[in-house]
């Protein structure tokens, strides 16, 4: 099972690296003005679709705890936030996600 620290790593990786491509495709778009290139999904996908796989199969995310989060949690506006954190409290931090995703691989592979 993958340690709480790596997956902090992971998870902090991919939201950063996401950042700087989404940058990145911003500048490319004020430069060429037009439809030259598609953007700006085509630089990341691969590489972090595998990343986020891994992590959804490493702790059976059946759910998509993971997905949700790095997708659609961070986007919403502060208050939001509060209220899904007040409902899926395992979104208040990543410690309290990687607990909580132990405790479901845990119930979900007993006996396995």
């Amino acid at each position: 099972m993958m340690k709480r620290e790596r997956f902090v790593e992971v998870i902090n990786f991919i939201k950063e690296q996401r950042k700087k491509e989404d940058e990145f495709c911003t500048v490319l778009e004020k430069m060429c003005g037009d439809d030259r290139f598609p953007m700006p999904a085509f630089i990341y996908t691969e590489y972090e679709d595998l990343l986020v796989k891994i992590l959804q199969e490493e702790f059976d995310d059946r759910d998509d705890l993971i997905g949700y989060y790095l997708y659609e949690f961070d986007d919403l506006a502060e208050e939001e936030k509060q209220k899904q954190i007040a409902h899926m409290p395992q979104l208040a931090s990543l410690d309290d996600m990687y607990d909580y995703l132990i405790k479901e691989w845990l119930g979900n592979n007993v006996g396995e």
